[in-house]
């Protein structure tokens, strides 16, 4: 809000894109500090820092949310996948003109969007040794190296020795035999973990599927891990590596230790970091995170 409530409450929230050609994304917002029968909404709007602006996404009262944290928890939260609204694209939230706001009696919190540089994202510039987020890219008479980001680039090499990482579907003009070809490109889709049980036995299902490519020069490896912070420690829920055929998919999940389980439960719910690496072999690793807050099943 404008000007500044007194909430001293906290909150995180996240909109990833799973596809950009029909702006399918996924959202997250986490709240810490706050019970769900506090919050009254929580909202989407548009507006740059500093200033409000008309609500587009709706994520209701608290009461309403997918882990509203009951009966009197103080860590609510709203977790959504494969989601479509006509306000909600990457170019609009790109712009940086959006923020989340989430109302409450004891004051809103507001936080702005901004773009994830680990997602190929970050600023603009001309003349520097680096530029980032522009889609487009015309080099000087220099050696200039160029990595495509998201979602399709154009590079125009010019003169000079270049050297270009690019992916399939991008555009290169002028880059000349002296352009090394594009190494093969992995990709994990976008993390949502998820614990399950079985038995006895506790699964953390990553919800993220590693591709190996076809012009990899070997089997490409995933190995993933599931890490906590309980008190001042931190806890290693477990790992896992598996091997993924060239031009084949696989899903990705980490088998929670007993050891580690019986802590877990006993600290109840807690942000757990879940990191996935893919290896390719004759290209570079890809590697994704995302922190969420999980209690352990059957605790």
């Amino acid at each position: 809000m404008v000007p500044p409530s007194a909430a001293t409450a906290t909150a995180d929230a996240e909109i990833s894109f799973s596809d950009l050609a029909t702006n399918t994304f996924d959202y997250g917002l986490f709240v810490d500090g706050l019970t769900a029968a506090q919050i009254t909404g929580a909202d989407v709007h548009t507006g740059a820092a500093g200033s409000n602006g008309a609500a587009i996404l709706p994520f209701g009262a608290a009461a309403t949310w997918s882990d509203p944290d009951l009966p009197v928890g103080t860590a609510p939260s709203d977790e959504a996948a494969d989601q479509t609204d006509s306000d909600i694209t990457e170019p609009a939230l790109r712009a940086g003109n959006t923020y989340v706001d989430v109302h409450s009696s004891a004051g809103d919190i507001r936080g702005q969007l901004t773009l994830d540089p680990q997602d190929g994202y970050g600023g603009t510039a001309t003349g520097l040794s680096a530029v980032r987020t522009v889609e487009n890219l015309v080099g000087g008479s220099g050696n200039d190296t160029f990595k495509g980001s998201v979602p399709h680039n154009t590079f125009d090499c010019g003169p000079g020795s270049d050297t270009v990482t690019a992916d399939p579907t991008d555009t290169l003009v002028n880059c000349g035999p002296e352009a090394p070809p594009a190494k093969p490109v992995g990709s994990v889709s976008p993390l949502k973990p998820k614990a399950t049980l079985k038995g006895k036995k506790v699964t953390l299902d990553t919800g993220a599927t590693a591709t190996c490519p076809a012009a990899a020069t070997a089997a490409c490896t995933t190995t993933a891990s599931a890490t906590a912070k309980v008190g001042k420690k931190t806890l290693t829920l477990g790992k896992s590596t598996a091997s993924v055929a060239t031009g084949q998919s696989a899903t990705v999940s980490i088998k929670v230790s007993k050891k580690a389980l019986k802590s877990w439960r006993k600290a109840g719910k807690i942000k757990v970091t879940v990191t996935v690496t893919l290896t390719v072999p004759g290209g570079a690793p890809v590697t994704v995170t995302k922190t969420v807050k999980l209690k352990a099943p059957g605790g």
